[in-house]
């Protein structure tokens, strides 16, 4: 028998887990992205990892991210739309 007053797991109350790999992927994908926007000047790196790490957070919060397949396709699609 479960604790009802016990939280729920992120993986229980919104789908798939996604793991690390996964999400450092997802990250590094967006900061492309946003390095591509700006040309790849140089000097801007940490700003634009951490710009797509909250990127990425808030999607796999809001659902976007995580649900069973297509998370490759709803990414590019969430990135395509961000930076333009």
């Amino acid at each position: 028998m479960t604790d009802a007053s016990a939280p729920r797991s992120t993986q229980d109350s919104l789908g798939p887990a996604i793991c690390a790999a996964d999400r450092h992927r997802m990250i590094a994908e967006a900061a492309y992205y946003l390095a591509r926007q700006r040309d790849f000047a140089p000097g801007h790196e940490t700003q634009d990892w951490y710009r797509a790490a909250d990127f990425i957070e808030g999607l796999i919060a809001d659902g976007t991210l995580g649900r069973a397949g297509g998370d490759r396709q709803r990414l590019r699609n969430a990135l395509r739309l961000w930076v333009d």
